[in-house]
């Protein structure tokens, strides 16, 4: 910033999470940079309101600096800029009121300048829903490279080659008469001797102390013409991964580190993950892979049973449908459900089309989808016995209730699902939905003659 505000003066935008990140980021530390700085104290008056100065918005003679929020569509889409900042990608806002991903609107501000910058930087969260993550793959993926002082060859400077003692000790060695003269047992590190941990050359087995790491780093950082950070994907931007392990700061020392991580790892087995997770997201710069019950990819491919669509295996009892309603789709599926609430994927498709009202072609191939059977294997022909279209869109649901109305029968229901506003899961999965009073002011769904039935999702996840 203070590059471009002396020596290449343009308008630069700064994208922070959220106003008060912008206004912390300005106290404490762009202003005290500008007052340390005599070149930039001189340029930029930062007490001067006259010169239309405030926490978010700093001139310049040939320039300006803002710093916007992420939730704000005026903010991110108001200005353009040559150079663009965004801070934390995975705490902006992904969807701003409606007009799309901040970081899209913000990379738009810039499409139309020549030798336009954009520098992204932040710590990733869950995996596959990382911001920074998704990033990251469109650049060339440098990683940093040292030297072992031992035998010379190089590799990622990475967590898997910190040995911490008596973290991983076979049956025989925790058998041993000698275990607590050699590694007591303490409350949260078990047998692990944490200010003892080291690394470890991959290549050869050499130790290093924390003075031989920093050296290494410090010798590779000054070698061109990658300095360290070799790239691995053939993509022009480039893209640096980090990890705390490449920090010279003494809190960042090996055996600081080993603490944090056995600390981490003790209260994740106590079912708290999230000093873990923090250990991974922050200090390796790794996503989390959240993990549940549910098996993984390749064990639910172990169980896919062979069967052909619009056809059920024995076990299948009722045919259901379930309708998500988009603006220029319905994304359907249909299930047969059996005995323990087991259920086989029956078809899954789209039907494009406008779906609010006065749209005709995706409601009526819907229409004709929901008088198709289910060819049963015992050669039973199973209708759809009932079928559930989420209203929840304002846009959409008129004409959700217009084709609820319509095909809603005794027998085979066709019903209008909303999720319910709930964070806690104390609203039940289903909830009988109410009797339509006329006495009590029309909502939209009444005026129709349908009643909206509330879906728990929140507590159908736990």
């Amino acid at each position: 910033m203070g590059y471009f505000a002396h020596w290449r003066p343009c308008v630069q935008v700064a994208m922070f999470p959220r106003e008060k990140s912008a206004k912390d980021f300005d106290a404490e530390k762009f202003a005290p940079m500008v007052r340390a700085t005599p070149v930039l104290a001189k340029r930029i008056v930062l007490k001067s309101r006259a010169a239309g100065n405030s926490q978010t918005r700093k001139h310049y003679p040939g320039g300006l600096l803002k710093f916007v929020a992420s939730n704000s569509p005026s903010d991110v889409k108001s200005t353009s800029a040559k150079i663009r900042y965004i801070e934390e990608p995975d705490d902006t806002n992904k969807d701003v009121k409606g007009q799309g991903n901040s970081i899209a609107l913000l990379r738009e501000r810039g499409k139309t300048i020549r030798d336009s910058f954009e520098l992204i930087g932040g710590t990733p969260t869950a995996k596959g829903a990382s911001e920074i993550e998704k990033e990251m793959r469109t650049t060339d993926q440098r990683r940093f490279w040292a030297a072992c002082h031992h035998c010379g060859e190089k590799h990622i400077i990475a967590w898997e080659h910190v040995v911490i003692p008596g973290s991983a000790l076979s049956p025989e060695e925790l058998s041993a008469p000698d275990i607590d003269a050699r590694y007591p047992a303490r409350d949260v590190y078990g047998r692990a001797q944490p200010e003892e941990a080291f690394y470890v050359c991959p290549n050869c087995g050499g130790i290093w102390t924390d003075a031989d790491r920093i050296a290494a780093i410090r010798r590779a950082a000054s070698k061109p013409p990658f300095y360290g950070w070799e790239p691995s994907a053939g993509l022009p931007d480039p893209g640096f991964y980090l990890n705390e392990l490449l920090s010279v700061f003494e809190g960042s020392h090996i055996p600081k580190l080993a603490e944090k991580y056995l600390r981490a790892q003790y209260l994740m087995d106590q079912g708290d993950p999230a000093e873990m997770v923090a250990f991974w997201n922050a200090t390796l710069g790794r996503p989390w892979e959240y993990k549940g019950e549910l098996p993984e990819e390749d064990e639910l491919r172990e169980r896919a049973e062979p069967y052909a669509e619009w056809t059920s295996p024995w076990g299948g009892l009722i045919a259901l449908a379930a309708v998500d309603v988009q603006h220029d789709r319905l994304a359907v599926m249909v299930w047969t459900v059996g005995r323990g609430e087991e259920m086989w994927l029956v078809w899954w498709g789209e039907f494009f089309g406008q779906t609010v009202v006065g749209g005709q072609g995706a409601w009526i191939e819907l229409e004709q989808m929901l008088a198709r059977t289910v060819q049963h294997q015992s050669g039973a022909a199973l209708p759809i016995a009932a079928c559930g279209i989420d209203c929840s869109d304002g846009q959409t649901s008129d004409a959700v209730y217009a084709f609820v109305r319509r095909h809603d029968k005794p027998g085979r229901p066709v019903l209008a699902l909303k999720g319910a506003s709930d964070n806690e899961g104390r609203i039940e999965i289903w909830t009988p939905p109410r009797a339509i009073d006329p006495n009590l002011r029309a909502t939209k769904a009444s005026r129709y003659g349908v009643q909206v039935h509330l879906v728990g999702t929140a507590k159908a996840r736990i």
